[in-house]
């Protein structure tokens, strides 16, 4: 694959080298900034601007709604199953009715989301390396050695 700019290249990479958690982080932090450039495209009365950023909004909520495992997520995922319908909801309110209060709902919950799942990725990723790792490497004297 050709890439335009170094940044597509560093993107894909980005994605094809995260955990699944850090995956859904970065999913809902694509939803959050298409909602909130939505909600400026209304401020700015650029309404096909609006009506792509809230079809690509939608439609990475929907993502996030169809991988629910509702067989292995018990309460939780049909919890989440209605919240995602419900921000969907106020998405769709905010571009129909061009309502800037249905675009905040939706950024304050999905920014709710994104916090707890960019916690849940710091905290795998901190697990991830071992304890005595960080503790040997941070009582070294001598870090790096040139030899000239």
């Amino acid at each position: 694959m050709l890439y335009s700019n170094p940044s597509s290249k560093y993107k894909e990479t980005s994605i094809n080298t995260s955990s699944p958690v850090k995956l859904v982080a970065m999913l809902y932090e694509g939803a959050l900034r298409f909602v909130k450039q939505a909600r400026e495209c209304t401020l700015q009365k650029d309404m096909v601007g609006k009506c792509a950023a809230v079809d690509r909004a939608v439609a990475i909520v929907q993502h996030l709604q169809g991988t629910l495992d509702f067989e292995k997520g018990g309460d939780l995922t049909f919890n989440l199953d209605r919240l995602y319908t419900y921000i969907n909801s106020r998405i769709f309110d905010g571009s129909v009715k061009l309502d800037l209060r249905a675009f905040d709902e939706a950024i304050r919950l999905l920014t709710t989301l994104h916090s707890a799942w960019e916690e849940l990725s710091r905290k795998q990723q901190e697990d991830a390396i071992p304890a005595e790792f960080i503790t040997q490497q941070a009582g070294s004297e001598s870090r790096f050695r040139l030899n000239a």
